[in-house]
């Protein structure tokens, strides 16, 4: 378990010293999570070796700011208050931050005439839920296979 953490915990940060690079640069980043949905495919695609799985895709790029309908616009993120915690964990305001979240983002995708998108917080809770989840529920099967003793 300890490697497989540390094999996470190494490609998150060589990642992320790829962004940083990236952005002082002016290019733009985006993690793929999607990637994981389909984990086995993955692995056969791009003829991983054992012990080796892809956590994340990266596309890297110059980013196209210029929106046909309202000039230059960037998707709402939920705010850091939700994502960064300080000296101890705190829920506190966390429900009416998450709402306002949920609101601003909905307001985005009527701009963006993505209209009729869930919202933040019950995308999120449908994906917690269900037994399907986009093919993620099998990636433990897929790390075990790729050599990992998760046990």
């Amino acid at each position: 378990m300890d490697m497989f953490v540390m094999s996470t915990i190494d490609a998150a940060l060589a990642a992320q010293n790829a962004a940083i690079a990236a952005e002082a640069l002016g290019l733009g980043v985006c993690y793929v999570g999607a990637l994981r949905n389909h984990a086995e495919e993955v692995c056969r695609l791009l003829n991983l070796p054992a012990l080796a799985w892809g956590v994340f895709g990266m596309a890297i790029g110059w980013p196209d700011t210029e929106d046909r309908r309202s000039g230059t616009r960037l998707k709402p993120r939920l705010p850091m208050r939700e994502v960064l915690h300080l000296e101890h964990w705190s829920e506190e305001g966390q429900e009416d931050r998450v709402r306002a979240y949920d609101r601003a983002l909905g307001r985005f995708y009527v701009e963006e005439g993505k209209a009729g998108r869930m919202g933040w917080g019950e995308f999120v809770a449908s994906k917690a839920v269900p037994w399907e989840q986009d093919g993620r529920e099998r990636i433990s099967g897929v790390i075990e296979r790729q050599g990992f003793k998760l046990k």
